[in-house]
């Protein structure tokens, strides 16, 4: 039974208060214990997902999974030089999701798990929206499966166009999800989610009832002869 260390937590508050080079040098034995104790969560999350989405690669390994806790501050306003919060990316290039996937976030002030895609790239949204123009009604009925209900409510209004995209008619009976720049799907978890043994169960429940609209976004990129470009992956 695999759950999440609570000093792990503890780390990411006192980084969150301390966010500078220097505490974090002082801390890296701190950093290193949470990064595995994360890679070692996100391997027991990986296992249950392999078993529910066969295009997920099997070889793929928990610790390709956790992304970066350093930020890119090179075009930042904000140069606090580290994230605040670990993220557990599953598609078939880890934690790079860079088409449809898995997330699990891990922050002391915010537990959330997800699955979709944030914020393609114009081709992969252009694709998107031709295959929603065409049988939408197919999205419509995997939004509106119970399972699906259970876990999650729609699509997150994250990025949503104020006007119809160019292209498409103001009275499309799919405007609402043709305005979509982002496709995700989220669940808000308390603080202690993770450290519950039930975890590693409830969350792949979660994610096989979004499963369905992964297959859409999938098959829209499919249809589009959409990749991802090798600087992505």
């Amino acid at each position: 039974m695999t759950t999440l260390n609570s000093a792990t937590m503890t780390f990411l508050a006192d980084l969150a208060a301390n966010n500078r080079r220097e505490w974090f040098a002082a801390q890296r034995d701190r950093y290193d214990a949470a990064r595995l104790d994360v890679q070692q969560f996100a391997a027991a999350v990986l296992e249950e997902v392999l078993c529910i989405d066969p295009l997920i690669p099997p070889q793929l390994k928990g610790s390709q999974c956790v992304m970066r806790l350093f930020r890119d501050t090179r075009f930042a306003k904000d140069k606090a030089p580290y994230k605040t919060n670990f993220g557990i990316g599953i598609s078939r290039f880890g934690s790079k999701l860079v088409e449809p996937g898995y997330y699990v976030h891990i922050a002391p002030d915010a537990c959330f798990i997800a699955a979709g895609w944030w914020m393609p790239p114009a081709d992969g949204l252009k694709a998107i929206r031709m295959a929603i123009a065409a049988r939408g009604d197919v999205l419509q009925g995997v939004l509106a499966a119970p399972a699906y209900q259970q876990h999650f409510a729609g699509f997150d209004d994250y990025a949503v166009l104020k006007t119809m995209p160019r292209g498409f008619a103001k009275d499309h009976p799919h405007a609402e999800l043709l305005r979509l720049k982002s496709f995700t799907c989220s669940q808000p978890l308390p603080p202690d989610a993770y450290q519950q043994p039930d975890c590693i169960a409830r969350i792949p429940s979660a994610f096989a009832a979004a499963r369905p609209m992964l297959d859409f976004l999938r098959g829209a990129l499919g249809e589009a002869g959409y990749a991802p470009g090798k600087g992505e992956r």
